[in-house]
Parts: structure tokens; C-alpha cells; sequence
């Protein structure tokens, strides 16, 4: 069981506008159920409110993102690349010898023994025993933040869906990503127990 992360449309013109601020308890975590389907047009909150969860432990409009951080990796701060090593999506390298450039894992599994031909297009690809990593340029600002945690609840979950709660150049509660909790898909359920939203240790989110 892992997330799958699907951003909606307007995330990026959201960030480039400066509209985004990830502090101040204004980003939220909202859970719903199966009957959402995702749909990256989708813009605001009314979008996905009828499919939102009800339970013990829960309260309507989600929890605020708490412990949030940008991250930027640069070359002098990026892991090496090692071979036969196991990586995971959204883990970010540079090359054993430095060509100024890094490379996210967007497809998961153990690196081979002998080291790839990486490339040097913005945006190329290679694939190394299986995993597949992608040029990024010469530094990666990654979104992170702390686990959410739903105490002593009784709920079951497909989503979290990720929002502004604010009104941002007119658009109320803007969405900003989603969240599939098991992508397999499948519901994820507590049953008087703590649900936790649990993020990869790689962050959350390249901006």
C-alpha cells in the first residue's frame, strides 16, 4: 500500500501566482470516500464536499497541515547514486560524478550495479534495472510536512484532498492536490484507533 499524489490543474498557476503560503494552518487535509473520483479539473471545495467521510474522531472540513516545510536539494546537498540500492518515488539523486544536474525517481525498485548514461535534457529519462529516473534540473524544492494523525477514530477513507481554506483571487477553498491512500485503490479504515495519514520520507510533494 503506498499514496499516489494527482495535483489538480490550477495547482501550479496557485504557486507561480505566490497564492499557496504552506504555513499558518490554512492548508488542510479533508478524507473522503469512494464515491470521488479524482478529477484534476475539479477547483474548489464544493467540487468534492458530498463525498466527504463522517465518523467518530472526525471533523467536517479536515485537519490543518502542521510542520510544513520546503525543501530545496541541490547537487552539494543531493544523495550519490549507489548501485544495487533499493529507491523509492520521489527519491532525488545526482550522479557520482557531478554534472550539475538531478534526477527524481518516478518509478520505484533497486538500482543496477553499473551506474547509467544519465541524461542532460531538461526533462530526458533513463532506466536503471527497472527504475526510472527523471532529469529535474539543478535543484528540487520538495513539499513536506508532518504525518496528520485522526485519534481514537472510527472512519474508512479512499482520499485526502489537499486545500487552501481561503478564498484566494475570488476562487473559495481552492484544491491543491489529492491524495489516494492505497494505490491499489482501496479504502484504508480505523475502527477506534488512530488513522494516520503517513507521508513518504521523501516529502510530499515536488513543487
Amino acid at each position: 500500500m503506498a499514496l499516489q499524489i494527482e495535483p489538480y490543474n490550477h495547482l501550479k498557476p496557485l504557486l507561480l501566482a505566490g497564492s499557496v503560503p504552506f504555513d499558518g494552518g490554512e492548508i488542510k487535509a479533508l478524507l473522503v470516500d469512494s464515491s470521488y473520483a479524482f478529477d484534476a479539473a475539479d477547483t474548489v471545495l464544493a467540487d468534492v464536499a458530498a463525498a466527504e467521510i463522517a465518523g467518530a474522531g472526525y471533523v467536517a472540513g479536515g485537519k490543518s497541515l502542521t510542520g510544513v516545510s520546503i525543501v530545496t536539494t541541490t547537487p552539494a546537498t543531493a544523495t550519490l547514486w549507489a548501485a544495487d540500492s533499493p529507491v523509492a518515488f520521489g527519491d532525488v539523486v545526482r550522479p557520482t560524478a557531478d554534472n550539475g544536474r538531478l534526477y527524481l525517481c518516478v518509478v520505484p525498485g533497486t538500482t543496477d550495479a553499473a551506474e547509467p548514461v544519465w541524461p542532460t535534457i531538461g526533462g530526458g529519462s533513463v532506466n536503471d534495472n527497472g527504475v526510472v529516473w527523471l532529469e529535474v534540473g539543478g535543484a528540487v524544492s520538495t513539499l513536506d510536512a508532518a504525518n496528520l494523525v485522526w485519534a481514537a477514530a472510527t472512519i474508512t477513507a479512499r482520499r485526502a484532498i489537499i486545500y487552501r481554506d481561503a478564498t484566494v483571487g475570488g476562487i473559495e477553498s481552492p484544491l491543491l492536490f489529492s491524495v489516494l491512500l492505497d494505490d491499489t485503490p482501496g479504502d484504508v479504515s480505523s475502527v477506534n484507533s488512530d488513522f494516520t495519514l503517513a507521508w513518504s520520507t521523501a516529502g510530499i510533494l515536488i513543487l
